[in-house]
């Protein structure tokens, strides 16, 4: 009697099955040298691999197939045997549509590539599609009881992108205010620094401004002195002008008595005697008061 064999439980995780459960083949060896998925020839960049460790499961397929199937599914693409355990099971309702939703954008894909029609088709080929069709509709009704519209969340991530560019557009409101309050200040110490020159350069001009009044003073002082003294010389000037009119007045008068005397010399000494002093006292005056003045008849065209 056969001993039967315990099947061994899934992988945890599919990472887990991709290295522990999964043996790559030679391409030389293969009875069948195409993959049963995408129907391509096996080359060196796309090996033969065949599941391991799974009970009642040895399919072979090529590898890069392989990976892309296990990205949206955990069962063996041929025979629908469970390979690993998702560990997806405890994301929340929220991300959860999401990762539906991406496996069923790479679903139809694969499901075209294989519903092509090919006399080729090996019986297990055909028993995969059958597969990925039953597999398809357990997804939808997988998805149609979850029932969580995308609306709430295309909502809740419009909000997050309105907050985040808020954020942004407050980050740079404050970068711009603080590059504002920078320039104001450099502006403040730059008028400080002006207005300090120009305060100086007024004192300066005030100290020369006073010491030029000061100046001006003393000169008007000097010049109001030297009005007075004119002034005085002046008058002395009018004083003896009219001290010269009258002296020469005098002079025209002994002029003509001298003038008198000299013409009666010749006569007799009695006409001397008998002259009736027709000259007034008041206008002889004394010859010694002009003997020592140099008395120009031009004075006045001098004055």
């Amino acid at each position: 009697m056969a001993q039967q064999t315990t099947p061994l439980p899934p992988a945890a995780t599919r990472s887990d099955f991709l290295c522990e459960d999964l043996r790559c083949l030679s391409i030389h060896n293969m009875e069948d040298p195409s993959c049963p998925i995408c129907l391509e020839a096996y080359s060196d960049e796309d090996c033969p691999v065949q599941i391991q460790n799974v009970s009642g499961c040895r399919h072979i397929c090529g590898r890069f197939c392989l990976v892309q199937w296990l990205e949206i599914s955990n069962t063996c693409p041929m025979c629908r045997a469970k390979l690993f355990e998702f560990g997806n099971q405890n994301i929340s309702p929220i991300q959860r549509p999401l990762n539906w939703w991406a496996r069923l954008f790479h679903l139809p894909v694969n499901l075209r590539l294989l519903s092509v029609p090919s006399p080729d088709r090996s019986p297990s080929l055909s028993a995969t599609a059958v597969g990925d069709h039953e597999h398809l509709e357990n997804f939808l009704i997988e998805q149609e009881e979850i029932n969580t519209p995308l609306s709430p969340l295309q909502q809740g991530i419009d909000t997050r992108r309105r907050n985040a560019q808020h954020r942004r557009q407050v980050r740079e409101s404050n970068r711009r205010r603080i590059a504002n309050d920078i320039a104001l200040d450099q502006q403040e110490e730059t008028v400080n620094q002006v207005m300090h020159y120009l305060v100086q350069n007024m004192r300066q001009d005030i100290i020369e401004l006073g010491e030029w009044v000061t100046q001006v003073e003393d000169t008007v002082d000097v010049i109001g002195a030297l009005s007075a003294r004119t002034a005085q010389i002046r008058m002395r000037h009018d004083v003896t002008n009219a001290r010269l009119r009258d002296l020469r007045n005098q002079l025209n008068i002994l002029r003509g008595l001298a003038n008198h005397v000299n013409d009666e010399m010749a006569g007799s000494d009695e006409d001397v005697e008998n002259w009736d002093g027709s000259t007034p006292r008041n206008s002889v005056v004394d010859l010694d008061e002009f003997r020592d003045l140099d008395i120009d008849d031009d004075s006045d065209g001098n004055r």
